[in-house]
């Protein structure tokens, strides 16, 4: 068939055939159209909606620019394209009566449902980038969208956000109504954008800058884990990998000239580290200068040329300068000082056979003196020789023609250091060895044992002043075969520690202090504690009776944990006047320790009275407390002197419940206020096993449940009738309140002033909206608006006049209101075919222009 160029027949407003107008004719198709084959627009083609390409193919296009936020005037928008590069999971929607979508309405979210499918099965999450696909005639609704909420009521449905976050500009927002059994649901998507932003995409630091193209990707996107980066953000190891080398241009042929690295001194120093693995830099910088070498690199440091500044060796371990097989010089040539200096020790080894510190002068001959001076300023001189090797004794000897002067204003210090076999030996073969100082002699063994011998005595006498045997920081140790006295022969015998502890001290056996036949003493004469410690336990034992006593002060037994005291009989705490058992830092307890034993607070003659400057706690902690009087002739009370509610007597179980157990009748009694029962977060149960009654005696009283002010509701629930032995008083409908039931809406909602239905949703009760052509019979008219799956309020009781939202004149007091369309109320009854004529009441009265109706739904007819 050839080309039909404008040959169309139209129909004039009279119903005439004619063909069209060229220049005055416009032809437009308010409904969906298919078209089976290609079409082609010669001119500019105008789409309003989406477009949205289906082919197999790619789309082709020859334009050289695609414009897009084409006339945006108003704020900044990202512009850009996104590829769904694959998706995890997917849904299909085709099954039953296929998806549903509802748009936005009066600000709440869009919404979809997939018949059969409840959302909340699936690996669904708040947040998800989900993408809707394969939509023929919804098809604007295919594209990405991020979810708001999963709901499981009315079968279940999926809420979309209704704004854009600053990670998903390209997300839509709304669904336009409509059903369709076809499409595809998917998740979890491979999703990648490609964009300019305006400024607010979230980077890995701050934002991207307006007019930037960037890029975001994410395995399984979400509104909150796409983050966008700079296409012209590069990685330093990505140009490596493009190129591993820079070639500087000099500065004499019109270069840059040197690359300079730098911090901006804003913060914390940044250094630059050049490392051979991670952690262990070959060369690094810092606020001190320019570290080289690591201890965890073998290789070594070369220096070439003159080192013209200090050498600092830095970091964790010892360092060592080494050469091999040849000398090592230090050497100043002409003038000055060679200074070794050591914060700690300074160790001069040699492993050949001889080690010299020499001091010589000029003079060949030696007739001038010359002086070798070896001086430790403020220190110890040490002149050691250690036993290096196994089978051979290192001596230090000191030899001289004459006299051996060894001379000090401090200490003069001979050590032997060895642990083995190396001694320090002070001997005179034919005469007397003295040590003896002008004011002290001391002899001491620095980390070994100090032992003093004789053939037949050793002794240390003083001839005119003390004898002292003193450590400063550790122990003095005799030891005999036979035993150890320390004799005063004519005078006392003292122990003195001036500064530090006095120790009595056995290593395997015990120590005894004994006083064979007096008293034994242990005091402080003018000030300072007598103090008895143990690492195990003090046991103080005496055949009469052990007395604690305080002069002229209190008397403290101080437990860091327990205070335990224990008798084969009975244990008494007994105080002339008040006794008082107290803790400074935690709880006073008392307790009896042995099974079925018990621990009792009684008096013979008077009352026992527990008192506390705050609260007073009676705790069970493994098993149930009891409170009870067995007295017959009397009663058990607890009692509180506060006046206010902030003094009241409180019953509190912290982890468990309170039990309280009357073998006749248990009453809860206030003299002049309210009995209150409180539940905080729990409800409160009052349950009976025979019949419960809440009663009021007053005259005039009145038995109240109420829940107003808070926004409550009183429910009364029974498995058979509820009794109402009196009249009930209901609220006042015209106000707008009503009186009748609470109701779930569902699809589509209910507005207040509908009158509704109820409907069966899967075994749950829900409230729609009733319709004269439809069947559905009227029940009540809705006092509040609720959206799908929440509830409202709707007025059911019939005979009471309700406030509906019908607009009237004052003439139509009297007249019959109908059951309209949709849930809507009408003043004349429906004629069409097939409807059915259901009066709601009559007109009692106008409120505010809208008519109050006396509730009374009646069947009339259905038309035929």
């Amino acid at each position: 068939m050839a080309l039909q160029d404008n040959n169309l027949m139209l129909l004039d407003v009279n119903g005439n055939p004619r063909i069209i107008d060229t220049t005055n004719d416009t032809i437009a198709i308010a409904v969906d159209t298919d078209f089976a084959a290609d079409v082609s627009v010669g001119g500019n083609l105008h789409v309003t909606g989406d477009i949205v390409s289906g082919g197999a193919m790619d789309m082709i296009v020859t334009d050289n620019f695609l414009d897009l936020n084409n006339g945006n005037a108003v704020a900044d928008m990202a512009g850009g394209f996104t590829v769904n590069i694959m998706a995890a999971s997917t849904q299909d929607m085709s099954g039953g009566t296929g998806v549903t979508f509802t748009a936005q309405n009066a600000g709440a979210e869009a919404y979809l449902n997939i018949d059969g499918v409840n959302p909340s099965t699936l690996s669904l999450a708040v947040g998800d980038i989900i993408e809707i696909s394969g939509l023929v005639q919804e098809a604007g609704n295919n594209g990405l969208f991020v979810v708001n909420a999963i709901e499981n009521l009315g079968g279940g449905y999926i809420k979309i956000e209704k704004a854009n976050g600053s990670r998903t500009p390209f997300c839509q927002t709304n669904f336009e109504d409509g059903t369709e059994d076809a499409g595809v649901l998917a998740w979890d998507l491979a999703l990648s954008v490609i964009c300019v932003s305006d400024g607010t995409l979230n980077a890995t630091v701050g934002t991207v800058p307006k007019g930037t193209f960037c890029t975001a990707y994410n395995l399984a996107a979400t509104s909150t884990n796409l983050t966008y980066e700079s296409a012209q953000a590069v990685s330093m190891q990505e140009s490596y990998n493009v190129g591993s080398s820079i070639t500087m241009i000099d500065t004499v042929a019109g270069g840059s000239g040197d690359i300079v690295i730098k911090t901006d001194d804003a913060g914390t120093r940044a250094d630059f580290k050049l490392q051979m693995t991670a952690g262990n830099n070959l060369l690094s910088t810092s606020a001190a200068g320019i570290t080289l070498g690591h201890a965890a690199v073998t290789g070594r440091i070369a220096l070439d040329g003159a080192v013209s500044t200090d050498i600092v060796f830095a970091g964790v371990g010892a360092r060592k300068i080494q050469q091999t097989s040849q000398d090592i010089t230090l050497e100043t040539v002409t003038a000055g000082a060679i200074a070794i200096d050591a914060a700690g020790d300074l160790l001069m080894e040699s492993n050949g056979d001889k080690f010299a510190l020499v001091g010589l002068t000029a003079q060949d001959d030696c007739s001038v003196e010359a002086q070798f001076n070896v001086d430790a300023i403020g220190k110890t001189l040490l002149l050691k020789a250690s036993n290096a090797f196994a089978g051979r004794n290192a001596i230090v000897a000191i030899d001289s023609d004459g006299d051996i002067g060894l001379d000090a204003a401090g200490e003069v210090l001979i050590d032997a250091a060895d642990t083995g076999v190396t001694s320090m030996v002070v001997q005179s073969s034919g005469g007397t060895a003295t040590l003896s100082g002008q004011t002290h002699t001391i002899v001491k063994s620095i980390t070994n044992d100090l032992t003093m011998t004789g053939n037949v005595n050793a002794s240390l006498t003083s001839t005119t002043g003390n004898t002292d045997i003193d450590s400063t920081a550790g122990q003095v140790t005799s030891t005999a075969a036979t035993g150890h006295r320390l004799i005063s022969t004519t005078g006392g015998f003292e122990i003195d520690a001036t500064a530090g502890g006095f120790s009595i001290d056995s290593a395997a056996d015990a120590s005894n202090v004994t006083a064979t036949g007096g008293a034994l003493t242990l005091s402080t004469v003018t000030s300072g504690n007598v103090n008895l410690t143990s690492a195990a336990e003090i046991v103080a034992t005496a055949v009469g009776k052990v007395t604690l006593a305080s002069s002229t002060a209190d008397l403290d037994i101080d437990a860091q944990t327990t205070l335990a005291m224990n008798s084969v009989s009975a244990t008494a705490i007994t105080a002339g006047t008040d006794l008082t058992l107290q803790t400074t830092n935690g709880d006073a307890l008392l307790k009896a320790f042995g099974a079925g034993k018990d621990a009792t607070i009684s008096s013979d003659a008077s009352d026992v009275n527990i008192t506390g400057a705050l609260a007073v706690g009676i705790t069970a902690t493994g098993g149930a407390m009891l409170l009870d009087h067995n007295h017959a002739a009397s009663k058990m009370t607890l009692d509180t002197a506060g006046a206010d509610v902030s003094a009241a007597m409180e019953l509190k179980a912290t982890a468990g419940g309170i039990t309280v157990t009357a073998d006749k009748n248990l009453n809860l009694t206030s003299t002049t206020e309210t009995v209150t029962i409180t539940s905080t977060a729990k409800t409160v149960d009052v349950v009976g096993v025979t019949s419960s009654k809440f009663e009021v005696t007053g005259a005039a009283a009145v038995l109240t449940i109420d829940s107003s002010g808070v926004g409550g509701e009183v429910e009364i629930k029974a498995d058979y009738a509820v009794g109402l032995d009196s009249f009930v008083e209901y609220i006042d409908a015209n106000a707008g309140k009503g009186s009748g039931i609470k109701y779930t809406a569902a699809a589509g909602g209910i507005t207040a002033g509908d009158v509704c239905y109820v409907l069966n949703n899967a075994g749950a009760s829900e409230a729609g909206k009733a319709d004269n052509g439809a069947a559905t019979m009227p029940v009540g008219i809705a006092m509040t608006t609720a959206t799908v799956g929440n509830t409202g309020l709707m007025h059911t009781v019939c005979g009471v006049p309700v406030l509906t939202t019908l607009a009237i004149a004052d003439v139509d007091r009297g007249k019959f209101v109908f059951l309209g369309a949709a849930g809507v109320l009408t003043l004349t009854a429906p004629t069409a075919s097939g409807t059915t004529v259901w009066r709601m009441g009559t007109i009692v009265d106008r409120n505010a222009g809208n008519a109050v109706v006396l509730w009374n739904p009646q069947y009339v007819s259905k038309r035929p």
